[in-house]
């Protein structure tokens, strides 16, 4: 009588590492952008920016935490699996076409919770400020680099580190697919939790901004994983298009 053997279930490989070399290129030209932008404010636009809160992402001491911070986290990114910081490999759709419809999904929808809320004038108020939109023309240079920094701070750095510490404590983190949905989630609330709840707005304009950042956060931590650190970058930087500068003109 024939005997009949199944094959084994196959079960899902591990990321590889990959190397940080690559990322290094990609890395520097978005710092270098932060340095450009602080030389035009200072010599072009100096009134319109100097006194705005945001003008403190753009000193020297600043950019270099910020270039340390992505240094750090890019090798840890390699360590872990993720994709380079704007990684061939990866398709441009996934890169460039995917982060961009994100990114412009969500501000239509901040937009369309603005004009219901007033979320935006509450946090100019609660903050003191004439208003969180940088004027137009600084606030289309400002905004992509305060996108870059902030992707460095909050999620370049935290989540390979978070998922790095994870592995070396013996979880699997990719085969594991909790882990990566716990670790995102706890960096994704880092950003709303730390910026949002000290302007003690109205409780609606409040929910609606801190519910606003933790998906934008979110939906970059999941384009991180997938495409790369760029790819988050880019997702940001059409948000802000919409939010900060198209929204204000209108």
């Amino acid at each position: 009588m024939e005997v009949i053997t199944r094959a084994p279930r196959a079960v899902p490989a591990e990321r590889p590492a990959v190397s940080a070399a690559g990322s290094h290129a990609p890395f520097l030209a978005l710092i270098a952008y932060l340095a450009v932008v602080k030389l035009a404010l200072e010599h072009l636009l100096p009134a319109s920016f100097g006194a705005h809160a945001l003008a403190a992402v753009f000193t020297w001491p600043v950019i270099g935490v910020v270039t340390a911070a992505g240094l750090v986290g890019i090798s840890l990114a390699a360590r872990t699996g993720f994709p380079g910081v704007w990684d061939p490999a990866v398709p441009l759709r996934e890169r460039l076409a995917l982060p961009a419809s994100l990114g412009f999904a969500l501000g239509a929808v901040a937009v369309f919770v603005d004009s219901f809320t007033g979320s935006a004038a509450a946090a100019s108020s609660a903050l003191g400020i004439p208003s969180v939109h940088v004027p137009f023309p600084a606030g289309a240079l400002i905004y992509p680099g305060v996108a870059i920094a902030a992707g460095v701070l909050f999620h370049l750095l935290p989540l390979p580190l978070l998922l790095w510490g994870a592995s070396r404590a013996g979880i699997d983190i990719w085969r594991r697919e909790t882990a990566f949905v716990i670790a995102a989630v706890l960096v994704a609330s880092v950003e709303p939790l730390a910026m949002d709840l000290r302007m003690r707005a109205a409780p609606g304009a409040m929910a609606a901004l801190i519910a606003e950042d933790f998906v934008l956060g979110l939906s970059q931590l999941w384009v991180f994983r997938r495409a790369g650190f760029g790819a988050s970058v880019v997702l940001r930087v059409v948000f802000y298009a919409v939010w900060h500068v198209a929204w204000p003109l209108l």
